[in-house]
């Protein structure tokens, strides 16, 4: 019976020391700065993006004006915008039988938006 609950202490005592060097190993590898990627003066945000070409996405940098999302596309950032053009958007006009972005309401535009942001 005792080497029983030995071999359990020795077990248990080696589960711990290795729990507790894996541990360790991880928090080495941590880093105090974050890394920071670096970027090109010339890129454009999100938002610069979608005002600079009004032709294809007019319809939806309106909708990011009205509910205030452009302010959020304005910072660089790892998010990915998924970015309809002015036909996508007025096939969804056509088929929730509206004319504009006018019609819905803010809360549902202020929605579509961010349903439309990626983080």
């Amino acid at each position: 019976m005792k080497t029983v609950f030995k071999n359990l202490r020795i077990y248990r005592f080696t589960i711990q020391l290795a729990l507790l060097v894996l541990l360790g190993f991880i928090l080495s590898q941590c880093r105090k700065d974050p890394m920071v990627l670096p970027t090109d003066d010339s890129d454009m945000v999100m938002t610069d993006y979608v005002y600079n070409n009004p032709d294809e996405f007019s319809e939806f940098g309106l909708i990011l004006e009205l509910t205030g999302v452009e302010n959020i596309l304005r910072v660089r950032g790892p998010y990915t915008l998924f970015l309809p053009t002015n036909d996508a958007m007025k096939a969804f006009y056509a088929k929730n039988q509206k004319s504009s972005y006018k019609d819905f309401e803010i809360d549902f535009l202020r929605d579509l938006a961010y349903n439309h942001i990626l983080k």
